[in-house]
């Protein structure tokens, strides 16, 4: 294990740098010291997903997911690794196989909701957006999840609410929503009828 430790800490460094190539050939080699060196899985994955290597990276996930079903960060990849490859419903149904703490994996239900509502399951996604939020109301991207959600659920009353706090939120704080999202937020707003002033919002 210490050798595929340094192996992957060497990998790190070296794609702190931007070496992808050096990094994928120490991760390379962790995965020689110990094949399920879950890091380097992980890590290694990663690189094949930015790069569009979408077999590699399934081929090197599946094993490792299926000998530890319990590692939330296996089973994410896994279901990007589905999503790239055009099946969202089989994303969805790998993370809907585990339900870790809300509070602790914000991530993992972020994944969860956008599938649902990708999948259509706009009820599913609402319920999902709003745990969240629940958790931590300045996220203004589960904001405008939760309002394009409640807007196809014909809910537009609701869904105006949550299109106002998602351009709100995104003007007030640095992590701001797209341009192009601002942009739709309002559009929708105008579309059912509603109106808001928030800086910034269509600049």
């Amino acid at each position: 294990m210490a050798l595929a430790d340094k192996s992957y800490q060497l990998a790190m460094d070296v794609l702190a740098r931007n070496a992808r190539s050096d990094a994928e050939r120490e991760l390379n080699n962790a995965l020689l010291q110990v094949a399920d060196h879950i890091p380097s899985i992980a890590a290694l994955s990663r690189l094949y997903l930015e790069d569009a290597r979408i077999d590699a990276a399934e081929k090197l996930l599946a094993p490792a997911l299926n000998a530890h079903a319990e590692v939330l960060e296996l089973r994410q990849l896994m279901a990007r690794t589905k999503l790239a490859a055009g099946d969202a419903a089989q994303a969805l149904q790998l993370l809907d196989a585990r339900q870790p703490d809300i509070a602790a994996h914000t991530d993992y239900y972020a994944m969860v909701a956008a599938l649902a509502q990708q999948l259509g399951q706009f009820q599913k996604a609402a319920d999902h957006y709003r745990a969240l939020l629940a958790r931590n109301a300045t996220q203004p991207a589960w904001w405008l999840g939760l309002a394009l959600a409640l807007d196809n659920l014909t809910h537009h009353s609701d869904a105006a609410d949550a299109y106002r706090r998602a351009l709100s939120i995104s003007s007030d704080t640095a992590n701001t929503l797209p341009l192009a999202a601002r942009n739709f937020a309002q559009q929708r707003l105008s579309a059912l009828g509603q109106s808001v002033s928030v800086p910034g919002a269509g600049s």
